[in-house]
């Protein structure tokens, strides 16, 4: 089990950094200013990021660093993924499976991950979104017409999370094949925290 200690310091940045063989992987800078050790972890505060496209895509689902892990059947820490219904379309930059169970780890719905030395780490290879299982489809979820007087008034910007959710294509807001890569687990990984102290 990851354990999750409070502490009450100051700090400017956090780096929220994947390690492999000493080497960092992937990070997120986030702005601590005003924070504390749990309230760092949000899309609010996100400053840089190797997984580029987290910079100008909405985040659909809200970051969670504890994770809901209440259940039996699933428990996510460390999560930046987008909220889909569908097992089997679920992307991700990151998450660290904590249990030896996930209710996605199943029924054909992700190529199937050995959780049996949880925590595993997911996390996406590529400077986009990593995917579970199939690679999603771009499209709308609401129908053209809806979409289409939703983009006429504005919504795109004005009401960009839910638009890129239901109607990403009337958004044209679908991204490049560049942008997905499949997801990895790693044997040996790490995840290291940083924080920096302000002046």
């Amino acid at each position: 089990m990851t354990t999750i200690v409070e502490l009450r310091l100051a700090w400017a940045q956090v780096r929220f950094s994947l390690v492999k063989d000493d080497a960092e992987v992937s990070y997120i800078e986030f702005d601590g200013s005003g924070s504390d050790s749990m309230s760092w972890f949000t899309a609010a505060r996100i400053l840089n990021s190797s997984w580029t496209t987290l910079l100008t895509e909405p985040v659909l689902h809200p970051p969670s660093l504890t994770g809901n892990c209440r259940t039996t059947v699933a428990c996510r820490r460390f999560s930046i993924n987008t909220n889909s219904s569908d097992c089997r379309t679920e992307t991700l930059y990151t998450f660290i499976v904590d249990i030896n169970r996930d209710v996605c780890n199943s029924d054909g719905n992700w190529e199937v991950r050995n959780l049996s030395t949880s925590p595993v780490i997911f996390y996406s290879p590529g400077s986009g979104l990593g995917y579970m299982g199939e690679k999603p489809e771009c499209s709308n979820v609401l129908t053209d017409p809806e979409c289409l007087s939703r983009v006429a008034a504005g919504e795109c910007e004005t009401n960009r999370a839910f638009m890129y959710l239901n109607c990403r294509v009337a958004c044209a807001a679908c991204l490049d094949e560049d942008d997905y890569s499949f997801a990895q687990e790693a044997d040996v990984m790490a995840v290291r925290v940083k924080f920096t102290k302000g002046s």
